[in-house]
């Protein structure tokens, strides 16, 4: 087995986590990330700033993973049409779109948290 056919799916993956990797370097030295639960002084405030953290915390990993689906799609495919990795990528893809609902199910959760605990 040559070493070029070995090493695509590693190089297919690190491809990926090195472009997210170096966006980050270049997002730090612009001043770098906010602190995402800022200045808390109650539960209320807590649960708001979650709320507020999850969702884009959720779209990147989300956006991450359906790359990646899709370069396993590709791979499948030009590996002759793989039958049983056409199947893995579908349920990976699937499990990807659940996770994001789940995701934002609990951002929209968090925000009606808050509006019941507003309601004293």
């Amino acid at each position: 087995m040559s070493w070029r056919i070995y090493n695509k799916p590693r190089l297919i993956f690190l491809a990926p986590v090195f472009i997210l990797f170096s966006g980050a370097n270049f997002a730090l030295a612009a001043g770098g990330y906010p602190n995402p639960l800022g200045g808390v002084k109650d539960f209320k405030t807590l649960v708001e700033n979650i709320g507020r953290g999850i969702p884009p915390i959720a779209l990147a990993l989300a956006v991450a993973a359906i790359i990646l689906v899709g370069l396993r799609f590709v791979w499948a495919s030009v590996s002759g049409g793989n039958e049983q990795e056409l199947v893995k990528a579908k349920k990976i893809f699937w499990w990807v779109l659940i996770g994001s609902a789940v995701a934002v199910g609990a951002a929209a959760l968090a925000q009606f948290l808050t509006q019941l605990i507003g309601k004293k």
